[in-house]
């Protein structure tokens, strides 16, 4: 059973989003808001709710932590306006997140279909004011209204960023009603605070595309730095595999182990290569191509592939047999990038060696046919290991989702291996995923 996905971090794009909702079969995500008011609100469109989506998600606010501008706001808007509850929200496809909570205790969620922000950043009014949620045929029978936290009054202020969506809330709530709603100073109070909230937001955003480039090219300083001495190794390494004394004295396991050695130390140097040519924009995405197409940067021999994976995985630690399979139907010679190729076997397998401790690992190729009639290089990694909780599916390919796994493992590692496959997978234009096995 895999975890169904409900939010707009648990899609690669925002078209895989789209196609999801459009799938009658296996949608699990319910855009529209119930029991909108139609006179008072835009109507709901789910091109423009992927464009509103799509904005949200740039803005990377999801999912984060807790951060004491946003907290900073919500307490002073509590006092100001003497309400037990203060929420920074944000309308997911199908999820209320909250960026920061007032008075909900541990609560960063709701579903999208029983919240009032979902009405107000849909709402033609500046603010949307529910007096008494008690008297309003919309959230009458609310299970927030009947229930926890019983509420009565609600004001929200939408957060339009400079795109021109609203993405959430900062909105007030009280247990009580307020027949009155709110003053005319209170309303422009409100405003002003939710203004001060995108300005927060605006700069998130910023921070964190500067953490990444900036991350970015600290990665690719090391990696430039590590090349000299690497092609040093590279050298001596090619000098001792000539050594005539070498050669006299070197068994079959010797020379094995030699050209092992060379295969990880060249594999590496191509890595590295790669990751600053990268950041220096000079390498372009190697995708596979069309049939009858080819190019000779993107010729991958599928032996050669094989044989390379072989002989650095060798030597990496391992308590199960590993074991490699080439279905008749692969093609000896395909279309793509050798080096992502590579990357990622190695990757899936590592990560097979930490965690198997009984049974066999195997890797398989094969040829499948996507969802256009199109034949796509297929690669399996199967192993006999512990598996994964089914709340960890959505997160297992995402940045900070691996970490968040080898956290409660004993095996440790920080999760980076299978970011960086789908990271890769997604640049030849191919898709990863994670099927348990109940066999």
């Amino acid at each position: 059973m895999l975890m169904k996905p409900t939010s707009v971090p648990d899609f690669d794009d925002i078209q895989s989003l789209k196609t999801h909702i459009e799938s009658s079969c296996c949608n699990t995500i319910n855009w529209r808001v119930p029991d909108l008011d139609e006179s008072t609100s835009y109507p709901q469109s789910l091109e423009t709710e992927l464009k509103r989506l799509e904005v949200l998600r740039s803005y990377r606010v999801l999912d984060t932590e807790r951060k004491a501008s946003f907290e900073r706001l919500t307490a002073l808007a509590a006092r100001f306006f003497d309400v037990p509850i203060c929420l920074v929200s944000f309308v997911d496809a199908n999820r209320q997140w909250f960026a920061s909570n007032r008075g909900l205790g541990d609560v960063r969620e709701t579903p999208k279909d029983v919240t009032f922000c979902a009405h107000t950043i849909l709402s033609k009014l500046d603010l949307f004011i529910v007096p008494d949620a008690t008297n309003d045929t919309r959230f009458a029978a609310n299970g927030l209204v009947t229930g926890g936290p019983k509420i009565r009054f609600y004001a929200g202020a939408p957060l339009i960023v400079p795109e021109g969506f609203a993405l959430g809330t900062l909105c007030i709530i009280d247990v009580k009603p307020r027949p009155g709603g709110l003053s005319l100073m209170e309303k422009q109070n409100l405003r002003e605070i939710a203004g001060l909230v995108v300005d927060q937001i605006i700069l998130h955003r910023k921070e964190r595309i500067q953490l990444e480039k900036d991350k970015d090219r600290l990665i690719a300083c090391t990696a430039h730095d590590l090349l000299t001495p690497l092609t040093s190794i590279q050298l001596n390494m090619g000098m001792l595999s000539e050594d005539k004394d070498f050669i006299s004295v070197a068994n079959k396991h010797h020379v094995e182990m030699n050209q092992s050695t060379r295969d990880c130390i060249d594999a590496m140097a191509e890595i590295f290569r790669n990751t600053v040519n990268e950041f220096r924009g000079e390498r372009l995405n190697v995708c596979a191509q069309s049939q009858g197409d080819s190019t000779t940067s993107g010729t991958v021999v599928i032996a050669n592939l094989l044989n390379k994976v072989k002989h650095v995985i060798s030597t990496y630690p391992k308590k199960v047999p590993l074991t490699f399979q080439v279905d008749e139907n692969v093609p000896p010679v395909i279309n793509s990038d050798e080096s992502s190729l590579f990357r990622c076997m190695i990757n899936y397998l590592t990560n097979a060696c930490k965690v198997t401790e009984f049974g066999s690992i195997n890797l398989r190729m094969s040829m499948s046919t996507d969802e256009s009639g199109k034949e796509v290089l297929f690669v399996e990694c199967m192993d006999t290991g512990p598996g994964i909780k089914i709340n960890h599916y959505s997160n297992l390919f995402r940045a900070d989702g691996g970490f968040k796994i080898n956290s409660e493992s004993k095996f440790g590692g920080v999760g980076l291996g299978l970011n960086s496959v789908a990271q890769l997978i997604s640049k030849l234009g191919g898709d990863v995923g994670y099927r348990a096995n109940n066999g």
